[in-house]
């Protein structure tokens, strides 16, 4: 407010000692409209914006290089305002005027050509983009060589599109050379081949190829780790993705030492309390439950339940405990401590309800948990009263019905059959198998099996 009040006065002064339609009152005019801009009041900087352009125009010529940026700044408000189409109009214009200047291999013509590229994929229009991206790479190259960091740049923004309209293997490709061109021209240890291969290893895991992905991982940590030390935070969050893959590929115990290099790194970096401590307490707790370490799982499960609750500051730390609190209460039930399984479960639901979270999934699969529990310790009437109310949540979707859905269904014609009621446990496995079935689950997989054994012996 302070900067818009200065300007305002020295252009009011500008006004009354050289006329409106002086340069001198548009350059000021010009720093008040990038003002609004960054206040976001575009309605306001776009007015002011075209009149510097047709200040400039008629003082200074429409080829003048000072209208030309005047018209760039226009195009820009027009962007960020979301005039796409205006906007693109205005970029396409100015670098047509520039080609005529200045010739087709201007590089300020061909900058102009990577921003209608962003322009469009703003609106979507992806494959285009790469069109246009593709042309001014082209040209680059032709002005720059091959060894700019520019083209390297516009080539990993190819590939970026490559991988949101989902030709990963295209995408693949292209990274790969642009991580070769970095090494050569870069050096094989430098943070720029480091990024690349990170982003190459993106596009690996997109297409579900986790050991390329993995291999490019583990390269970009090792050059993140030499250059920045272990507790760097491109390191940590290199070492947090090799952990998510192990971690989705099965391999527990490889991610619970993933995990546990992460824990020790955000720890030296933030402190023994930080939130984000507790996120790798919780990731590292899920690894090593998923090992058969409930011990050691319950123990950083607890460590992160105490950082939420005494250091949480936002939402994501209140949903947080919810997800520690379902973790803890797997490892109860595991151990057979129903009891305290219930108890936590029960507690989970409260804070789930109480953060108004959807009913489906987390409380319909808590809900099965607990009903799971409860028909442990043969309190049937209060396992099926969980069940039931779960199975509600699913069809409130209004969608065809899943596997989750089969399962509760599953779990209610178990009691239903100790409380002999056969015709309804038939029913609800019948139910159950047919679901398995139309989801993919093959005759031999255990849960359709399952289904199909328990209504043979009915």
């Amino acid at each position: 407010e302070t900067r818009r009040k200065f300007l305002v006065r020295e252009l009011r002064n500008a006004v009354a000692k050289f006329g409106r339609y002086d340069v001198r009152c548009a350059n000021i005019t010009a720093a008040l409209g990038d003002l609004y801009d960054e206040n976001h009041e575009y309605k306001q900087s776009l007015r002011l914006h075209k009149d510097v352009v047709s200040v400039y125009s008629i003082n200074l010529g429409d080829d003048s290089k000072k209208t030309l940026d005047a018209k760039l700044r226009l195009a820009q408000v027009e962007e960020n305002s979301g005039n796409i189409d205006s906007a693109t109009n205005r970029f396409f214009n100015v670098m047509n005027m520039i080609k005529a200047l200045k010739g087709a291999k201007d590089l300020e013509a061909i900058d102009i050509l990577v921003r209608i590229a962003g322009c469009l994929q703003k609106k979507e229009k992806f494959e285009l983009s790469i069109k246009v991206l593709k042309r001014a790479l082209k040209a680059y190259r032709q002005v720059l060589g091959d060894t700019h960091p520019t083209v390297s740049i516009t080539v990993d923004s190819i590939a970026s599109l490559y991988i949101t309209i989902g030709d990963y293997v295209k995408a693949s490709a292209i990274l790969e050379e642009v991580a070769k061109l970095k090494a050569a021209t870069m050096g094989l240890t430098s943070k720029e081949v480091a990024a690349s291969l990170s982003e190459l290893a993106t596009s690996y895991e997109c297409a579900e190829q986790y050991s390329k992905a993995m291999k490019n991982l583990k390269k970009s940590y090792k050059i993140y780790a030499d250059l920045v030390g272990e507790s760097g935070e491109k390191s940590i969050l290199m070492l947090e993705r090799i952990a998510l893959i192990y971690q989705a590929t099965g391999q527990y115990k490889k991610a619970a030492i993933a995990y546990l290099g992460v824990l020790r790194g955000r720890k030296r970096a933030l402190g023994d309390s930080h939130p984000t401590v507790a996120d790798s307490y919780y990731h590292l707790g899920v690894s090593l439950r998923e090992s058969n370490q409930e011990d050691k799982a319950f123990k950083c499960m607890k460590q992160a339940l105490n950082i939420y609750v005494g250091e949480g500051k936002d939402i994501h730390d209140v949903e947080m405990i919810a997800e520690v609190m379902h973790e803890l209460a797997i490892i109860h039930k595991s151990n057979h401590n129903n009891g305290d399984a219930i108890k936590t479960f029960r507690q989970e639901i409260a804070v789930r309800r109480k953060l108004g979270q959807p009913e489906y999934p987390s409380i319909a699969q808590a809900l099965n948990h607990l009903g799971v529990t409860e028909f442990e310790i043969k309190n049937h009437n209060r396992a099926l009263n969980y069940f039931m109310e779960a199975l509600t949540i699913y069809e409130k979707r209004g969608t065809s019905p899943g596997t989750d859905f089969a399962e509760v269904l599953y779990n209610t014609g178990l009691v239903f059959e100790s409380l002999r009621n056969k015709q309804s446990a038939r029913n609800a496995f019948l139910k159950a198998a047919r679901i398995f079935k139309e989801n993919g689950f093959i005759e031999s997989h255990p849960h359709y099996t399952k289904a199909v054994g328990k209504l043979k012996r009915l």
